[in-house]
């Protein structure tokens, strides 16, 4: 296409956009006021504030406007749109009382612990509704929802519910402006579409090939911070300022799928806790401890951030799980190609399974990100033997292992791999090797020094947990242990060799992929097989087998324990499904290359190509 004729199509695109974009706010503006009108009440019963137009039933709207923080009682009130006549269900999420009304009559009521469910037969058309609930004290949430008889739940969503009688024509404008809106979106998104289609057909000149380079990734990073953020929000974020929630709610619309997030009480225990508490505990970055000292330290900056909130520790994991879609495209590209990278790194963005963990406050998103980034440290090792090489793989290793020592498990023979092949730059990766284990000694070092001082055991920070395992396998777990001795008072040896070779391949490839459902349920099946072939694939490089060392020697601490209660969580294999799904792209891109070729030595292809 010439570039007045390019010209002409971005002008006609970006006016169409923007007519649609327009269209959209006009229709919203002429459905009337849509929403439920909020109003709170004090103890004595009397009024707080005057009334807020509200998008819908949550509970974070009161929590927010400084105006219903006294409230005892709020209520929220509006018109129901439903769309025919039918039995509908009606669910309360939340603690508290709360009753919900339709045409003036109960059908949810009674004291919330989780959910409230309530039927009733509707006529299609409007109907009044009206919710009244008793906020208790402390953290809360209150989410109301709605479906069909025996169909899924759904958010009351634009369109369904106004804060007063609407005429007609506004009804019909709140069913237009939804699917306008919807457009819009899809509009706006277009060109990017078809930039990256004809970029793979080859057909864009090469600076807009290299725009899109760095682009894309930034675009994909942008979703996963988005995602996150949206994640956090909705399980976490109980009373911060009202943007947040205004965003979250922005973002509730971009994400894949529909189930919403629901919201979880500030944790007082289990994992999460004991590292807040560390970091806040913490004197000194080597002080001996249970838990490797690098991600309570990490926490303990966002405790600095947010006013010594527990909520620090869910931002860390987050920050963590962003950083890891980034890492996972690096990976992808360093090894393979960029398109891989950005196939691994959009599905590691989306995948509902790894937004659920990024926000739980576990150390498993750090851990993967640091898995990751020592698998592309050593393949610019491999690749550029150099002393700074040698210091950076060095200083990615430290990082895993000042998050988990047995981080050794793929950083030892990775760097044995490294030692084996002989040639003319044997020498400069022995010597960038060497540079590596000494940054990694040197940094990991006063940690193991510091345990063996006050505990015995430098490697104290792995063996303690073995008290778990051993509780839970109905051991003795009264006295110390460590895990080799575990693994000989276990199970027999035949099988524990059974159990360590599924541990270290079916078990935590097939406990993956189910997250990617929510973007579509056709998605995980054929990304599974690809990565089955993609793996296979990895044994025909040199970088290809260097990842696939470092992927199976990092399952080995868990690949022995996961039959165990408490054992099998997905988190524990995490690290593993940035290289699932690098392997993945590099079967998906070499089946399209090898289309390609196909194609091209057909018959006629060359004389029907245009000179």
């Amino acid at each position: 296409m010439s570039r007045p004729r390019l010209a002409r199509a971005a002008v006609a695109w970006l006016g169409a956009t923007l007519a649609l974009s327009a269209a959209a706010l006009l229709t919203t503006r002429l459905a009337g006021p849509l929403g439920l009108r909020m109003g709170g009440a004090s103890a004595a019963g009397a009024d707080l504030a005057s009334e807020r137009l509200v998008t819908t039933v949550d509970l974070r709207d009161v929590r927010v406007d400084p105006r219903f923080a006294r409230a005892a009682r709020v209520r929220w009130e509006g018109v129901w749109r439903v769309p025919e006549s039918g039995r509908y269900k009606l669910v309360a999420e939340g603690r508290g009382p709360v009753t919900v009304s339709v045409d003036g009559q109960p059908v949810v009521t009674g004291q919330g612990d989780g959910r409230l469910r309530g039927r009733v037969v509707l006529e299609g058309g409007l109907h009044a509704l009206s919710v009244a609930y008793e906020p208790p004290i402390g953290p809360d949430h209150l989410r109301l929802r709605w479906a069909r008889d025996e169909t899924p739940l759904r958010d009351f969503g634009p369109g369904w519910l106004f804060a007063r009688t609407p005429s007609s024509g506004e009804v019909r404008w709140a069913r237009i402006a939804p699917v306008l809106a919807v457009l819009a979106r899809i509009a706006w998104a277009l060109p990017l579409v078809v930039l990256v289609t004809l970029a793979l057909l080859g057909r864009v000149p090469d600076r807009v090939r290299r725009g899109l380079r760095v682009a894309l990734p930034a675009l994909v990073m942008a979703y996963a911070a988005a995602l996150r953020f949206d994640a956090l929000v909705g399980r976490h974020f109980w009373d911060g300022p009202s943007w947040a929630v205004e965003a979250q709610r922005a973002i509730e619309s971009w994400r894949p799928g529909d189930a919403p997030w629901m919201p979880e009480y500030e944790v007082v225990s289990g994992d999460p806790y004991h590292y807040v508490t560390r970091a806040r505990a913490m004197r000194g970055f080597y002080d001996p401890d249970v838990r490797e000292p690098l991600f309570p330290a990490w926490t303990r900056v966002f405790l600095e951030l947010l006013g010594d909130r527990v909520l620090a520790v869910h931002v860390a994991s987050a920050s963590c799980s962003t950083l890891l879609v980034l890492a996972t495209y690096l990976l992808g590209a360093a090894a393979f190609s960029r398109v891989v990278g950005l196939i691994a790194a959009l599905a590691m963005a989306v995948d509902r399974d790894v937004l659920w963990w990024s926000v739980e406050g576990f150390r498993d998103d750090a851990f993967a990100l640091l898995v990751v980034l020592s698998a592309l440290a050593l393949l610019r090792l491999a690749r550029s033997p150099t002393t700074r090489s040698g210091a950076l793989a060095g200083l990615a290793g430290a990082a895993a292992c000042l998050t988990r020592i047995t981080s050794l498990s793929f950083l030892v023979p990775a760097a044995a791999l490294l030692l084996i092949p002989r040639g003319e730059k044997a020498r400069e990766r022995r010597r960038a090797v060497g540079v590596a284990v000494l940054v990694l000694l040197a940094l990991v070092g006063p940690f193991l020094l510091s345990c063996a001082i006050a505990y015995g055991d430098p490697l104290y920070a792995v063996n303690f947990h073995t008290k778990f395992y051993r509780s839970r396998s109905g051991l003795s777990f009264q006295e110390s242990m460590g895990w080799l001795d575990y693994l000989r008072a276990g199970s027999p040896l035949r099988e524990q060799v059974a159990i360590g070779l599924k541990g270290v391949t079916t078990y935590p490839f097939g406990n993956k992929w189910r997250g990617l459902d929510d973007v579509s349920p056709w998605l995980p099946r054929p990304l599974r097989i690809a990565a089955v072939a993609g793996l296979v694939l990895f044994l025909r490089s040199r970088q290809g087998r260097l990842l696939l060392l470092v992927l199976l020697t990092s399952l080995l601490p868990y690949a022995f324990t996961w039959p165990i209660l408490g054992g099998a969580e997905w988190r524990f294999t995490m690290h593993a499904y940035p290289f699932y799904l690098v392997a993945a792209g590099l079967a998906l891109t070499s089946a399209a290359a090898w289309a390609r070729r196909a194609l091209a030595r057909r018959p006629g292809a060359a004389a029907s190509t245009p000179r």
